[in-house]
């Protein structure tokens, strides 16, 4: 178990050096470095109950949004309870220079705003929910999220810090996979986390029957 922010800087070491940590050729400016990377990839790819929030009082102006700024990834994003597909902002301004109208169907992220088509009007009401990128375990240790999932902070720093270090490609394919299969179980066990395995059921969307 990992228990400091100079841990989880060790606990990369030795997987690198092995147990002589002190025996490192990184400094520790380029392991902090490193370890931030990690934490970047895990915020931007597991969608996890930790690292989300809902939209907060977001309406549109203009056909736009602006971006929370600790947004890392969108998760879902509904308008009158529908929700929207995200596409390229290339396929959505094209769509927007055919003159659409109707319901709002996709969006895409412009620069620090989110765009929509067909248009909205302005004053309509954003939800939904996004992943977002929490304070660096550096400087606020520890997280929730950390500390369910300490392994998955420590894989994807040594796949991010690669360039720094340059692994060995066996090194390095082990590593990614370690990540990725860490990731997948995490994301399955969040998606079932409500639910006991023997009573699952599908239910059909009432929308969709009227």
């Amino acid at each position: 178990m990992i228990t400091s922010f100079a841990g989880f800087l060790n606990r990369i070491v030795q997987l690198l050096d092995g147990e002589d940590v002190a025996g490192t050729v990184l400094d520790s400016d380029t392991l902090r470095t490193i370890a931030r990377m990690g934490e970047l990839r895990v915020y931007r790819d597991v969608e996890s109950r930790f690292n989300q929030k809902a939209f907060s009082a977001l309406t549109s102006l203009n056909n736009a949004v602006s971006i929370p700024a600790d947004l890392s990834k969108v998760t879902k994003i509904w308008t009158d309870g529908k929700p929207l597909e995200a596409v390229t902002e290339e396929f959505l301004r094209n769509e927007n220079d055919y003159q659409r109208s109707g319901d709002c169907k996709y969006f895409a992220t412009a620069g620090n705003q989110l765009i929509f088509s067909p248009p909205l009007t302005d004053g309509t009401a954003i939800n939904g929910r996004y992943q977002y990128r929490m304070e660096p375990l550096e400087t606020a240790w520890p997280n929730a999220f950390f500390t369910a999932y300490e392994d998955l902070f420590v894989y994807a720093a040594l796949v991010e810090g690669e360039p720094f270090y340059g692994a060995l490609p066996e090194k390095l394919a082990l590593w990614t996979q370690r990540y990725l299969d860490i990731k997948n179980s995490i994301e399955y066990d969040e998606r079932n986390i409500a639910y006991n395995a023997s009573s699952i059921r599908v239910r059909p969307s009432v929308r969709v029957l009227r």
